[in-house]
């Protein structure tokens, strides 16, 4: 099985969970030469990415469906964002409000 099959493979088991709501962000870790095609690949599944880079090889490839996400994310890895955003998400999950509502609500804002 070649490298980008691996990913691909991986992506999908990411994907399959996050339309499922089993999981809210997949992480998954390439090389950056493949990270062009993972993006391409994403965006066909109507889903969202943040890159971050690891290194001089690796790329870390964060793959959600909810657009507040990017602002947790970027939030976790220390990169500016939406105060507001994350605030709100995580005042939601403490009073125990579902992801599709604190995102609704997010999003209505």
């Amino acid at each position: 099985m070649t490298r980008e099959k691996q990913i691909r493979n991986q992506m999908n088991r990411y994907i399959m969970q996050i339309e499922k709501g089993l999981r809210l962000v997949g992480l998954v870790m390439i090389e950056n030469e493949y990270v062009e095609s993972c993006e391409k690949f994403v965006k066909t599944q109507d889903l969202y990415t943040v890159l971050n880079l690891r290194g001089e090889t690796h790329t870390a490839v964060y793959i959600y469906n909810r657009s507040c996400m990017e602002d947790v994310i970027n939030f976790t890895l220390g990169r500016l964002c939406d105060l507001k955003v994350v605030r709100r998400w995580i005042e939601g999950k403490m009073f125990g409000y579902s992801d599709e509502k604190i995102s609704k609500f997010i999003e209505g804002e």
